[in-house]
């Protein structure tokens, strides 16, 4: 994926990597902006959400660096930002938010369109990172099994309801 970029865009290795490390969290951020920003509807929330995603891994994986800024001033540092490793999680997850983004607007507005970038992404997915492909596979089938238990209970129901009101009608023997 990212030799073609570079091909596409006339870059060697060394420049498309330098690119996707500026672009690609820059990317990110905005996608985890806008995918909380689709639930919960307030800027602040999905501002402090993807800050804390985007810059809070680092705290949560080495969080050595964070006490060590606070006791004695100085931090220990022995990598950048998680999100700037090329691949992954850096492609990886611009197409797991992605994907979650358009699986969300599918649920709001069932387009052909859509259903077909979804299946692009998820396709995509398989291609980049396996572990990504097979998040997003397993989310869409609990995803699927939980619509279709809802269903076959409201089916269940509504099965109840009017054999209750058949019975309701009935003239009474007394």
């Amino acid at each position: 994926m990212l030799g073609f970029s570079g091909m596409a865009l006339g870059l060697s290795a060394t420049g498309i990597n330098t690119l996707m490390k500026f672009l690609a969290p820059a990317l990110i951020f905005l996608l985890i902006y806008y995918f909380v920003l689709l639930f919960d509807g307030r800027k602040r929330v999905a501002l402090i959400a993807s800050l804390f995603i985007v810059l809070g891994s680092n705290l949560v994986a080495r969080p050595n660096e964070l006490l060590g800024l606070v006791s004695s001033g100085v931090a220990y540092h022995p990598g950048f930002n998680n999100y700037f490793r090329s691949v992954n999680p850096e492609i990886s997850s611009i197409f797991l938010f992605g994907y979650l983004i358009l699986f969300y607007k599918l649920l709001q507005n069932k387009s052909k369109i859509l259903s077909i970038l979804l299946g692009i992404v998820l396709g995509l997915s398989f291609y980049l990172y396996l572990f990504t492909w097979t998040f997003l596979l397993v989310f869409t089938f609990i995803f699927l099994a939980a619509v279709l238990l809802e269903r076959k209970k409201d089916r269940k129901s509504t099965r109840l309801n009017s054999s209750h009101t058949d019975i309701s009608r009935m003239p009474s023997s007394a």
